[in-house]
């Protein structure tokens, strides 16, 4: 587990996370996540984030705090390998590089008089580690004077890194998916404008797909519904093409929202997108579709094509992992013990009331990989550290006791204990543990030691 971070702004990286949830775009989250490191590093030094590319041959900047336009051309891309500059070196091994010194470092001669010119001394490099262990790019920081950073604001850059990675392997899965519905969507396009051999040829693939295939006249007609569509409608092709919705027999709202739509799509040659329920012969389902416009030689739109996937197993998934996930924070707030839960990599993902109560944080402060150097004794720390990393090496269950800083200030005794939870092929999915204060008993047990050690010293005395 990482330490906590001590000098972390929570309202600014709240700011930053509620910027990410909102689904704002990946690069002006990414730009917010470098205002805010570089609030913590200083505003005299530069932020930059590199993203891995050429087959991980080569690293891109994808954004950067404060670099001069001539520096961040320069250094727009990085060759990656062992022998390389910070970055390079960091991608390459995936581990984190600290250059003190620019102007001394051999490997570094090529960018010497680039650094100088601009008064770079000393650059940090920490690898972008994806959840699965890829390296996904670095996060660099520039100097104006030499160093090194220490434990503490390592732990903090770490932190921040770990965010950066998360982010960019979400972006990058939302940029598969919808590399891949657009490859869809071209396809069913092509579709309107085949011959009929290729129209037979792509009615073949569209028959055969679970999603719902269509295209829409610009008066709102069906031309074109794939075999599933017309199963769910319950009709022939002969039976539904060339009516609207409202004449398959579509609610009224639905059928004028998706003419609005329809509409909307004529209007800005965008794509829209949207989620709905619908009665049909399966039943109530939960559908999630995407309307697309078709455009013709002229660049005006010809038609409009969609495609619907049916969600609801995916929502009730959802909605039962949120049911699930309350009942378990309601019992474990009930409960009079500090509970808390982690990661299958040892990083404490939840805490409950009990033990913010104890601590007196806000709830969510003490989640992560470095709360530890907050709230354990110092003295306990790198032993609590290794014996729990130990645990979660080896998948057996965790026991040891430490000092925690209670709210009142003082460190009191606590027994943690933890459990791995695994799943069917024995993969550990999840750590349930709970702290227990004995600070009571483990004084009377040293009181009860040194009153028995005593005893023995007089004993010995009078046998003499």
């Amino acid at each position: 587990m990482r330490p906590h971070a001590a000098g972390l702004d929570f309202d600014g990286l709240k700011n930053v996370l509620s910027i990410a949830v909102r689904g704002a775009p990946y690069e002006d989250t990414l730009q917010s996540l470098l205002g805010e490191v570089r609030r913590l590093i200083g505003a005299q030094s530069w932020a930059a984030i590199y993203l891995a590319g050429d087959a991980g041959t080569r690293l891109r900047l994808a954004a950067h705090d404060g670099l001069p336009p001539a520096f961040a051309e320069a250094l727009a891309l990085l060759p990656v390998g062992p022998a390389e500059a910070a970055c390079g070196r960091a991608a390459h091994s995936g581990q984190i590089v600290v250059v003190d010194d620019v102007l001394t470092e051999p490997l570094l001669a090529p960018y010497r008089h680039l650094a100088a010119s601009h008064g770079v001394r000393a650059c940090w490099s920490f690898p972008l580690h994806s959840p699965g262990g890829r390296v996904l790019g670095t996060l660099a920081f520039y100097h104006p004077a030499p160093g090194a950073p220490g434990k503490a604001l390592t732990g903090e850059i770490a932190y921040f890194a770990d965010l950066v990675a998360l982010l960019t392997e979400r972006h990058l899965r939302e940029q598969e998916n919808e590399a891949r519905h657009e490859h869809a969507q071209r396809e069913l396009a092509a579709l309107v404008a085949a011959s009929e051999r290729e129209r037979r040829l792509y009615e073949a693939v569209l028959s055969n797909t679970p999603d719902l295939a269509y295209v829409f006249d610009l008066d709102h007609r069906f031309t074109y519904a794939n075999a599933v569509l017309l199963q769910m409608w319950g009709m022939t092709r002969e039976q539904a093409l060339g009516k609207n919705c409202l004449e398959l027999g579509y609610p009224d709202w639905h059928a004028a929202m998706h003419g609005r739509e329809i509409e909307q799509v004529k209007a800005t040659r965008a794509p829209i997108r949207g989620e709905v329920p619908f009665n049909g012969t399966f039943g109530r389902r939960i559908y999630e579709y995407i309307f697309v416009p078709i455009l013709g030689p002229d660049g005006e739109v010809e038609a409009v094509a969609g495609t619907t996937r049916d969600v609801t197993d995916r929502k009730r998934f959802e909605e039962e992992l949120r049911a699930s996930e309350l009942r378990f924070r309601t019992i474990t707030n009930a409960m009079p013990q500090m509970v808390w839960t982690a990661l299958p990599d040892g990083t404490i993902d939840y805490h409950n009331e009990r033990f913010y109560d104890f601590v007196g944080l806000q709830p969510g402060e003490a989640e992560g990989t470095t709360w530890a150097e907050v709230l354990l004794h110092p003295e306990d720390q790198a032993g609590s550290h290794a014996r729990w990393m130990r645990s979660v090496a080896s998948g057996e269950p965790h026991e040891m006791t430490f000092r925690l800083r209670h709210h009142s200030g003082e460190y009191r005794w606590v027994l943690a204990r933890g459990l791995p939870l695994r799943n069917e092929d024995g993969e550990i999915v999840k750590w349930l543990g709970t702290d227990t204060d004995i600070h009571e008993n483990k004084l009377n047990q040293e009181a009860l030691q040194e009153a028995n050690h005593r005893k023995d010293e007089f004993l010995a005395m009078l046998a003499h």
